[in-house]
């Protein structure tokens, strides 16, 4: 190793590294680069991320692409790694599939780093705590863990039932999967009057987690006084483009379907856009909710137990269940048509995020807690 690179802090990024919601994450440690050395492990069936800043650990000690190699030789590589590497610190994101997959590994050299574990959303705790082989999983995670990061209190308060020691929890609280929202990224954003009558719908899929045709009905039922209407949607599915040639041509010429886009790119949109909206079922606190806000778009949501408690009716966002399209239609023809709530809503939002999603306040405490792990573990290992 450099003799620089000793006097860092190693850590070693664990899960599906091509997640713009982990490079986002990552990025948070720019400011300090000369205090962090940063590797990345990608998941097996997760490619690693073109053009990315960060290292993939591989390309420093054997030339392979990791995603294709057979699942058992990835654990092994990623032992040989600890045991090389040697991380001060190991922070995995997601508990599935990352910490299901690699649990074994984590045990055998727990006494080598400390552990920093990121969940996320509502498919990752607060739904698989019902399977019972998962929830073991989850158990395991929260006794074997240092530190643990969620985006939603309801994570927490799993964690809490399934035994975690309340010292582990992130003393700062719940934080955004990107690592929150720099307002400065969205000094073009425009007040909704002022902006295109362009509607983001930027999770257009149907899967477990939320359902498109009820959102496709709703367009429809609001189309005649919404009329003109933009919309783009993002990272659909076969499922769900296939319904769209059922649209009456009027509407489906007003939609714009797109694959996945970068995070860059899509925060341009927002900033050009009226309303993001995302009906859903099983949610954390969506990082797209917190980027519309900021950008002063009119968020439409879901209800969810996850965040509601967050954010109010008609201060903050237009709330609509996913399975009822008369309601999202509603709060589409609310969204688009009345300026004066529209605006009210775009000016509150805009100082709440500052105070609950702020990047620079998240980034400040993670390299806070980086530190202070990173420098437990080195007079450990002395």
């Amino acid at each position: 190793m450099m003799s620089d690179q000793n006097q860092k802090i190693r850590i070693l990024f664990v899960g599906e590294i091509i997640s713009s919601h982990a490079q986002s994450w990552m990025r948070l440690l720019d400011r300090e680069p000369q205090s962090f050395d940063i590797q990345c492990f990608t998941v097996p069936r997760a490619p690693y991320p073109k053009n990315s800043p960060f290292k993939n650990i591989f390309d420093k000690f054997r030339k392979i692409d990791s995603p294709k190699i057979p699942a058992l030789v990835h654990s092994k590589m990623l032992e040989f790694i600890i045991m090389t590497y040697k991380p001060h610190i190991i922070h995995t994101f997601a508990a599935f599939p990352t910490v299901a997959f690699y649990m074994p590994v984590f045990k055998k050299y727990r006494h080598r780093f400390k552990w920093v574990s990121q969940v996320r959303g509502g498919s990752d705790v607060y739904i698989n705590r019902f399977d019972p082989v998962k929830n073991d999983i989850l158990r395991d995670l929260f006794k074997e863990c240092d530190v643990l990061i969620a985006d939603n209190e309801i994570n927490y308060n799993i964690a809490s039932e399934l035994g975690i020691d309340p010292s582990k929890k992130w003393h700062y609280g719940i934080a955004p999967g990107t690592g929150g929202v720099d307002l400065l990224e969205f000094s073009a954003a425009l007040s909704p009057s002022k902006s295109q009558k362009r509607v983001i719908w930027p999770k257009a899929y149907e899967g477990f987690e939320s359902k498109g045709l009820p959102v496709l009905e709703a367009i429809k039922i609001a189309w005649p006084k919404i009329k003109g209407t933009q919309f783009i949607f993002t990272a659909g599915n076969a499922e769900l483009n296939g319904h769209l040639r059922f649209l009456p041509k009027e509407i489906s010429d007003h939609i714009d379907v797109r694959d996945r886009i970068a995070r860059p790119e899509m925060l341009k949109l927002m900033q050009q856009s009226r309303v993001v909206m995302a009906p859903s079922l099983l949610e954390g606190i969506p990082n797209t909710l917190y980027e519309s806000m900021a950008a002063q778009c009119v968020p439409i949501y879901s209800p969810l137990e996850t965040y509601q408690d967050k954010f109010i009716d008609n201060k903050n966002i237009l709330y609509a269940r996913n399975l009822f399209p008369q309601e999202i239609a509603e709060a589409l023809v609310t969204a688009l048509n009345d300026d004066v709530l529209a605006d009210k809503i775009a000016a509150e939002n805009i100082s709440y995020i500052d105070k609950i999603a702020n990047r620079k306040n998240i980034a400040d405490n993670l390299v806070t807690l980086y530190k202070n792990l990173g420098r437990v573990q080195k007079n450990a290992n002395n």
